[in-house]
């Protein structure tokens, strides 16, 4: 599978600082070694074909917000990469647990516990560290897609938000439902990769 990019200890730590801006396999191993296997310039599609961007024109507590509004699968704010526990091909379906990385950004995307209101559990890549917010468990669901659940609900598209916020993911879902349901595709070969994680 040489399409699969992975982490090497020989790598520098250097190369390893989030000031490069890139999220990048070997930055993965240096937070949280356990995360070995990682693939990268992924894009994250809605159940309505929008793919979804980390805002970095964003400030404050909204920095980095996930969207799910975009319609260009290149665009570099719409570029992630997915970091699995324990994996090893093709026996891939002993872990579903994830990381999930911005490359615009250079940050690990967290769910937003600490917040309240209509922006609990806002999802947002602005992490340097592996933590259990940032830590996401991907299952299949047999049909192209996946489902993405945190320790507290499954990520949902707010799809009845106005504004700035429209259609911002928040790990609060606790059915799975159209608004729960994405497809994580590889941007170099437009295939969905539901098939690297375990069935529901």
């Amino acid at each position: 599978m040489n399409r699969f990019r992975y982490a090497f200890a020989a790598l520098t730590a250097a190369a390893l600082t989030v000031t490069t801006m890139v999220v990048s396999p070997a930055v993965a191993q240096a937070a949280a070694p356990e995360y070995s296997h990682c693939q990268q310039n992924l894009v994250i599609v809605s159940s309505s074909d929008e793919v979804v961007s980390a805002e970095l024109g964003y400030t404050g507590s909204n920095a980095n917000m996930l969207r799910a509004r975009a319609g260009d699968r290149f665009g570099p704010w719409e570029q992630f990469v997915i970091c699995w526990k324990e994996f090893n091909f093709p026996y891939h379906l002993n872990s579903a647990e994830v990381i999930i990385g911005s490359l615009a950004a250079g940050k690990w995307v967290s769910a937003e516990y600490g917040y309240t209101g209509s922006r609990y559990a806002m999802l947002r890549a602005r992490a340097d560290q592996i933590g259990p917010w940032e830590t996401f468990k991907m299952r299949s669901l047999g049909n192209g897609d996946v489902v993405i659940a945190s320790s507290q609900g499954y990520v949902s598209v707010e799809r009845d938000y106005t504004g700035s916020t429209n259609r911002m993911l928040r790990a609060r879902g606790q059915q799975i439902g159209p608004w729960e349901t994405f497809r994580i595709v590889d941007t170099e070969t437009g295939q969905s990769l539901h098939y690297l994680f375990p069935n529901w």
